[in-house]
């Protein structure tokens, strides 16, 4: 992505905070997405970037780019405290998490392949979750052909192998058929029960102008 002429010096301030900072706590993995938002608020008519302290938006980028990756999170093999983000900017946890609210909703950072680290894709449920026909499947699980469509919408990161479990889905698709019959079935036989009572009515009715 082209960096506007007027914020090349600011991008280039703040990449340099991203790159110390990534290369000090997180990895490589981190460094692309961080500089990838940066680039996307370069590139925003107009751009925030005119205003505001480079480190309070460096700060802000790693943690917007951190929480939909569970960068809190201990069990991670690549984590932060929220200390490591106020030592290593020098801003305040309040002034780093309200700027990270206003990054993630200016650029729409979420929990999508987008902005997952490539390490955490096969785990995170949220780049594999498809929605068909109005009912939520794991990508994974699909027939072939599905995940082909999915991955060529940009739905899911890559065709996995295929797997066993993705008779998921054709177990879905069937029951969901056989539901819609049992539903048409019962439809049928209330029918035909109304139109039983309305002829015992007709015989009856008939009866009494016979007597």
């Amino acid at each position: 992505m082209k960096i506007p002429k007027l914020l090349k010096p600011r991008y280039d301030e703040i990449a340099s905070l991203l790159e110390d900072f990534c290369s000090e706590y997180l990895n490589e993995e981190y460094l692309t997405l961080c500089l990838r938002a940066l680039e996307k608020l370069c590139n925003k008519r107009p751009s925030p970037l005119f205003r505001g302290y480079s480190n309070t938006w460096a700060a802000g980028i790693v943690l917007a780019v951190g929480q939909v990756n569970f960068i809190f999170d201990k069990n991670q093999p690549v984590h932060l405290t929220r200390y490591d983000l106020q030592e290593g900017f020098d801003v305040a946890a309040s002034t780093i998490s309200s700027k990270a609210t206003e990054i993630r909703k200016m650029i729409k950072i979420a929990y999508s392949v987008e902005w997952t680290i490539p390490s955490l894709m096969d785990d995170n449920p949220f780049c594999w979750t498809v929605m068909i026909d109005g009912y939520m499947y794991d990508a994974r699980y699909l027939p072939h052909d599905l995940q082909v469509i999915c991955y060529n919408k940009g739905l899911i990161p890559y065709i996995p192998k295929t797997n066993a479990e993705n008779s998921e889905f054709e177990d879905n698709q069937e029951n969901q058929e056989n539901n819609e019959n049992q539903e048409n079935n019962e439809n049928e036989e209330n029918n035909k029960n109304e139109e039983h009572e309305k002829q015992e009515v007709n015989n009856i009715d008939e009866q009494g102008k016979v007597e």
